[in-house]
């Protein structure tokens, strides 16, 4: 009696293996990127914040982070910030401010994410026109 496995045996283990492979790593590329986007709408997140203190204070935004006293990893200069995963550049003029997220390397390289406050108050979240990368982050930036 021979022991062991058939050449056909082994052929479908591969197989299923391959399937299993190529339904499980886009998901895993989704979850990557919604981490590291997680990233910069932390960030965004916390200018917006600081800009929605100044705009009380002051009666405009500013685009020099450096006026809003917040401490960023990897640099703080007067309006640009630069993540693991993310480069931030905040912008403005007349009392608006307008600070984007744009990715560094990966999958989705230089798609962005932007945050608009407007000198009315109003603040407004939007992605890039890649349509991909916009269901990645379904319903997370909002």
């Amino acid at each position: 009696m021979n022991k062991g496995f058939t050449l056909i045996e082994l052929l479908v283990v591969v197989l299923i293996i391959g399937i299993l492979a190529a339904v499980a790593l886009p998901q895993y590329t989704k979850a990557v990127e919604r981490s590291r986007a997680a990233e910069a709408m932390q960030t965004l997140g916390d200018i917006a914040t600081a800009e929605s203190i100044y705009y009380m204070a002051n009666g405009a935004y500013t685009p020099n982070l450096t006026l809003l006293d917040l401490e960023f990893p990897n640099g703080n200069s007067a309006g640009v910030i630069t993540g693991q995963s993310y480069s931030i550049v905040v912008q403005g003029a007349a009392g608006n401010m307008t600070a984007t997220a744009t990715r560094t390397g990966g999958t989705y390289s230089g798609q962005t994410l932007q945050l608009t406050m407007d000198s009315a108050g109003k603040i407004t979240r939007s992605v890039g026109s890649n349509t991909a990368f916009s269901s990645v982050l379904a319903g997370q930036w909002k």
